[in-house]
């Protein structure tokens, strides 16, 4: 995801590279929220979370303004996603091989 949040301005007022790049973010994003939904390291009110935002992105085409608060739980979630588990995947890992 993108280091800085991307400006919660109407879509219609920006100018074309500000909506390319708000369509590029918000379809990353869309694909992100579909591959994490269902992971177990996700709380409910995290799987609630993607289930709302999946909808929204999906609805709006990629025009959604997300919020800087929005983005503070996207940051929870990926930080988590990445999160290392420990030895037990490391074990998995080897019994794939």
């Amino acid at each position: 995801m993108a280091e800085r949040y991307p400006t919660t301005v109407m879509f219609r007022e920006l100018p074309p590279v500000e909506k390319a790049i708000r369509l590029e973010t918000a379809a990353e994003l869309l694909e992100l929220c579909r591959f994490w939904r269902g992971d177990p390291k996700l709380n409910a009110w995290q799987e609630g979370f993607l289930a709302g935002m999946t909808e929204i992105l999906r609805e709006t085409q990629g025009r959604a303004r997300i919020s800087d608060k929005q983005w503070a739980k996207f940051r929870e979630i990926q930080e988590l996603m990445e999160r290392d588990t420990g030895p037990a995947d490391e074990a998995d890992g080897a019994a794939d091989a």
